[in-house]
């Protein structure tokens, strides 16, 4: 049984009408996705900015509502627990976000930013031994409870919101771009203290991205996402190796290839591919993907195909493949 497991997810927003006498308009952020997390293992996210993966991965623990689908957690439907209904799922779910100048608040000590889950949860008790813990796994020294979260580089603030997402011992971590505000000379030590601490505590997590070199380091399976679907997922090496979908051959030709063979292939591959993206308010028929495709087919105008199984553990969303 998946730890996680959503069914045909939509997150809809309605827009202010633009006029008095004109409909409101939606944006279709989530619009049909399914997918698994098994537990302790890491599925990567990739996609382009504004294809609707942290919507995707809020709503997958609850942060933000569901328009329709289902969400099951550890085998229960959470689809519409509400209030303490929901506090288990709470408490076995952490979330790590981008900023992580903006995730902590100023006002308070990283020791009671790392121990307010435990507060919320009703574990005070040994609180500020169990924060001392977690801050050493996560490689600050237990001088820091005392200190604010403006004394500290932007990497060890992030140190400071993985050990909050942690704390209370999670079964599984939302981790939303955590590395995309850092230096290139920070992101290697938070991704590898993720995978450390993650071997560590058996936490499976969703690790959300946009850079393609992280999710193949960090990650079991890599899901693609565009507008809104997933277009193609399966295990990083037949993936990375064989990409099906177009989009996906088009995000692992935007790498960059260390050699020049490499560099004139993805070059030719990624010059195939429109650069004007629709908006999520009007979604294309058929196919979402066919206004930039470079094998758009007439098919791909009039049918919306469906995630199939390839073979290998790989299944795409594309007429190019068999069985749509």
């Amino acid at each position: 049984m998946p730890l996680l497991e959503a069914e045909g997810l939509f997150k809809h927003y309605a827009l202010p009408r633009p006029g008095v006498f004109q409909a409101r308009p939606v944006l279709r952020a989530v619009d049909g996705v399914s997918l698994t997390v098994e537990a302790g293992e890491t599925l990567g996210l990739v996609g382009e900015s504004g294809c609707g993966k942290s919507t995707l991965g809020r709503a997958l623990i609850r942060l933000v509502p569901s328009t329709a689908g289902t969400v099951r957690f550890g085998g229960e439907d959470v689809t519409g627990l509400q209030g303490a209904a929901l506090r288990p799922m709470r408490r076995a779910t952490g979330v790590v976000f981008q900023d992580p100048f903006g995730a902590l608040d100023p006002r308070m000590t990283v020791g009671r930013i790392v121990a307010e889950p435990l507060h919320i949860h009703g574990e005070a008790a040994g609180a500020g031994a169990r924060v001392a813990a977690m801050l050493d796994r996560v490689g600050l020294p237990g001088s820091a409870a005392g200190r604010y979260p403006h004394e500290f580089s932007g990497g060890q603030r992030q140190r400071i919101g993985i050990a909050r997402a942690l704390v209370l011992g999670p079964r599984f971590l939302l981790c939303d771009e955590p590395v995309s505000a850092l230096d290139v000379s920070v992101q290697a030590g938070i991704v590898n203290l993720l995978q450390d601490l993650q071997a560590e505590l058996g936490v499976a997590m969703l690790f959300i991205a946009h850079d393609l070199g992280v999710v193949r380091h960090i990650s079991a399976r890599v899901a693609v996402m565009y507008l809104g679907r997933i277009v193609e997922q399966g295990g990083k090496r037949a993936l990375y190796a064989r990409p099906l979908h177009p989009y996906t051959q088009a995000l692992i030709a935007s790498v960059p290839a260390l050699t020049p063979v490499g560099r004139a292939e993805r070059r030719a591959r990624r010059a195939g591919v429109g650069a004007d993206v629709p908006s999520a308010m009007e979604v294309p028929a058929g196919c979402r993907f066919h206004t930039r495709c470079p094998a758009v087919m007439p098919v791909c105008r009039e049918a919306d195909p469906v995630l199939v199984d390839q073979g290998d553990g790989q299944a795409v969303a594309c007429h190019l493949y068999p069985g749509q």
